[in-house]
């Protein structure tokens, strides 16, 4: 944070780990403290970089272990929240197909905010897909 303020650079001191949950729970910390010391643009960049590391697909573990972190934030505009829900949205299929199904439940049981969130945003926006299998089914 320190750097932060001094150069307005925000590099992360694990940048070049190829460990995406420990980029993910450093991300969450350097928001927790920005938003802690009311540092808007680092709050946004931390909210990019966090963003950015999901988008490179880590283990459903790595993800599941920053979202209780994520919803622990008291913040009423914790924008991580949004991302978090994002991205269990869009690999849903991916989450409730792995070997890592009983950490996802103890997470919704851990986290109901989160379970319902998930839940909100697919009924808002139902995804589409794979329905072919139903459609032939009715017509045979």
């Amino acid at each position: 944070m320190l750097k932060y303020f001094y150069t307005g650079k925000y590099n992360e001191p694990i940048n070049e780990s190829k460990d995406l949950r420990l980029q993910l729970h450093v991300q969450v910390l350097t928001y927790i403290l920005a938003d802690k010391y009311d540092i808007p643009t680092l709050m946004g960049l931390a909210e990019k970089k966090f963003k950015a590391t999901l988008d490179r697909c880590p283990p459903v573990e790595a993800y599941l272990s920053v979202v209780r972190d994520v919803y622990n934030i008291p913040t009423p505009s914790n924008a991580l929240r949004t991302i978090a829900v994002d991205y269990a949205r869009m690999k849903f299929r991916d989450i409730m197909e792995s070997p890592d199904l009983g950490i996802l439940r103890a997470t919704l049981q851990d986290e109901p905010e989160f379970a319902f969130d998930v839940l909100q945003s697919l009924v808002n926006a139902p995804m589409f897909g794979r329905c072919t299998q139903l459609r032939s089914e009715s017509e045979g």
